[in-house]
């Protein structure tokens, strides 16, 4: 088992990746990480446990993270992120986190550029969807323990000329992406065709998905915040963050939204997703 103590940013996030080097090179391949005790984490150590968990889900191995609702008080730490440019990430800006979009209007695109990938667009095969959906899951943890008005959140992407969902934090939340694409509208499939963000802060005053939101509301959900993912500078899907609670997500809420979706993107960049 590995714990992680105080912060882990983009100083402390290399100890922990010598560690799960470590522990694979030992010949373990089921793995306990336990956040209990952290503090605060940025983007670098939500890459470190990304790329943890993909290189023992390739293994054949399994990563668990325990005491994850525990990150549901701290916060992510995102302010370093217009600071560095050894990321090459853009932090949170107007152009990325500006007013809601108008489903019928063009709005302004999610600038969520993964720019650190260097590999070449190719097919991405079975084995490497295994992969890419278990690193997606891991994002769909963080963002679930993290933001702190999510009841549930979700990774819808296109595959094979639709859309699916490939990791999702419960079955309600799987029903309200299938619902949305059983009728062709919503916040989720607009993020994930037209490239916009959506943030919908009470569906009871929503006039935008008539067939969508009655049955969003059967469900119990009042608010939703849907962000586009890129692929080649792509829309290829969308991360769904989804709450009970009507004006739930904030502005920093927003700007862990739009993180999140930029590492859910990378991910996606760094596997070659034709689009």
């Amino acid at each position: 088992m590995l714990s992680v103590h105080g912060q882990l940013n983009l100083s402390s996030a290399p100890k922990l990746g010598a560690y799960f080097d470590a522990v694979m090179a030992s010949g373990y391949l089921s793995v306990v990480l336990d956040v209990a005790d952290l503090d605060l984490m940025d983007l670098a150590g939500l890459r470190v446990i990304a790329y943890g968990a993909s290189r023992l889900v390739t293994s054949g191995g399994e990563l668990t993270i325990r005491s994850l609702a525990a990150m549901g008080t701290r916060t992510l730490d995102i302010t370093w992120l217009s600071e560095s440019v050894l990321m090459e990430i853009p932090g949170p800006g107007p152009d990325r986190l500006g007013p809601e979009q108008s489903a019928a209007a063009p709005g302004t695109p999610v600038r969520s550029d993964p720019t650190h990938s260097s590999h070449s667009p190719r097919g991405v095969g079975p084995a490497d969807e295994d992969v890419i959906d278990g690193a997606l899951r891991l994002v769909v943890h963080l963002a679930r323990a993290t933001v702190a008005g999510a009841d549930g959140v979700s990774v819808s992407l296109r595959r094979h000329g639709r859309l699916a969902t490939v990791a999702a934090s419960d079955q309600t939340i799987s029903d309200m992406d299938a619902d949305q694409y059983a009728t062709g509208e919503g916040p989720c499939v607009d993020a994930s065709v037209n490239g916009h963000w959506f943030h919908v802060e009470s569906l009871d005053q929503e006039t935008r998905w008539p067939a969508f939101v009655p049955r969003a509301t059967k469900l119990g959900i009042n608010a939703i915040l849907s962000t586009p993912l890129l692929a080649q500078s792509r829309p290829v899907g969308a991360l769904n963050i989804y709450s009970r609670t009507p004006g739930a997500f904030g502005a920093k809420d927003q700007e862990l939204a739009s993180v999140f979706a930029t590492e859910a993107s990378a991910i996606l960049s760094n596997a070659g997703m034709e689009t």
